[in-house]
Order: C-alpha cells, then sequence, then structure tokens
C-alpha cells in the first residue's frame, strides 16, 4: 500500500527560486536499460536519477562523484563543506512483492541549495522536488502551477457557460429586451477571455 508524503511547506524564497528552473512538469524520464542492469533502490536511485534531465551537472553531488577513491562518509564530508545546489533523498516507500502483486517503489528526491556559514550548520533552502515512482522520474509541480492550471480550468467552463447562454438568448424565441441582456452576458464573456489570457500568461 502506498502511502502519501506531506512536502514541507516552502515561502517566497522557494518560489523565487523555482523560477530560475525550466519548467519541466509535464514531461517524464525512465531507463529501461539501467533498470534491467540494476537494482533501484534507496542506495541506487540518485545515481539512477544522475541520468535524467532533471539532474543538474554542475551540482555538488557531480563535484565530489568526480573524486575517485572516496568512500560514502567521505564523500558526505566533503559535501559538508561545499557551497551549492545538491540533491538529497528526501523520503522512500518500497513495497515488496507478494504473491500476484508486482514490486512498488516510490523515492522523492530534494533539490536544495546548501550555503556553508563560518559559524553553525549549513543553511539549507529547498529549490525543487521529484519524485521516482517504479522507475519513472516526474518533477513535482509547485503550489503556483496547480492553481494556475486549475483557474485555467475554471476558465475554460465559465467561457463554455457563456457561450450556451449567449446561444440561448439569441435564439428567434428570445423576448423583446433580450438584446439587453445578450449585451451583459457578451459584456462578461469578454472578461472572463480577458482574465483567461492573463492566466495564462501569466
Amino acid at each position: 500500500e502506498v502511502r502519501f508524503l506531506r512536502l514541507p511547506h516552502c515561502g517566497p524564497q522557494f518560489c523565487a527560486m523555482t523560477e530560475m528552473i525550466e519548467n519541466r512538469t509535464t514531461i517524464s524520464w525512465e531507463d529501461k536499460a539501467w533498470l534491467e542492469s540494476f537494482p533501484l533502490n534507496a542506495f541506487t536511485v540518485l545515481d539512477y536519477f544522475s541520468h535524467s534531465q532533471f539532474y543538474d551537472k554542475t551540482c555538488i553531488n557531480e563535484f565530489v562523484k568526480m573524486q575517485r577513491g572516496l568512500s560514502a562518509a567521505e564523500m558526505e564530508a566533503t559535501m559538508a563543506k561545499m557551497t551549492g545546489f545538491e540533491y538529497v533523498l528526501h523520503a522512500a516507500h518500497e513495497v515488496k512483492a507478494s504473491g500476484h502483486n508486482p514490486a512498488h517503489s516510490l523515492y522523492v528526491i530534494l533539490r536544495q541549495r546548501r550555503a556553508v556559514k563560518p559559524k553553525g550548520p549549513p543553511e539549507l533552502t529547498p529549490v525543487c522536488y521529484y519524485y521516482v515512482l517504479d522507475g519513472v522520474a516526474y518533477e513535482v509541480p509547485s503550489v503556483q502551477e496547480v492553481l494556475k492550471e486549475r483557474l485555467m480550468r475554471i476558465g475554460w467552463l465559465l467561457d463554455g457557460a457563456f457561450d450556451a447562454i449567449t446561444d440561448g438568448v439569441n435564439t428567434p424565441h428570445s423576448s423583446e429586451g433580450g438584446s439587453c441582456m445578450t449585451d451583459a452576458v457578451d459584456k462578461r464573456h469578454r472578461e472572463v477571455k480577458r482574465k483567461r489570457a492573463a492566466i495564462e500568461h501569466a
């Protein structure tokens, strides 16, 4: 049984930083050849993810990976001293195969900015979330993108409703004074179209 994972709330700083990253919430990625050759689990998912178009090779992870001969503990210690972007495994949920039910896995990967300070722990700022569901990687859309899409859908529904009302008012059986009603409906119709266009270009 798959559990839903609640991601922490991110403030205005998160929204500002996500605008610098290309929006890829409409695409997915999968490497079947890799999956057929290696096991996908909590220890290998970051390596798997590093082959995707979501992965930025200028990150700290890639720099440390190039340092040959480092143990896992040494790699982690090296990353802790660096400032820049990094990818970390934020959450993992694995369901083993049982009977006729195949195995399932869900991994949430966080891209965050690490800023090392002279004193105290580093400052970690979330930038973007991704998830790998049964080997397929996706980017988690921001709250702004979700709201924008829902507002656009509402606009389309209202647009269709006003079209239907206008068609009904303009029928030959409309009563006197129908033209005034039509003008009012047309005005609302144009207003909805204007607002929808503003949402689409926001």
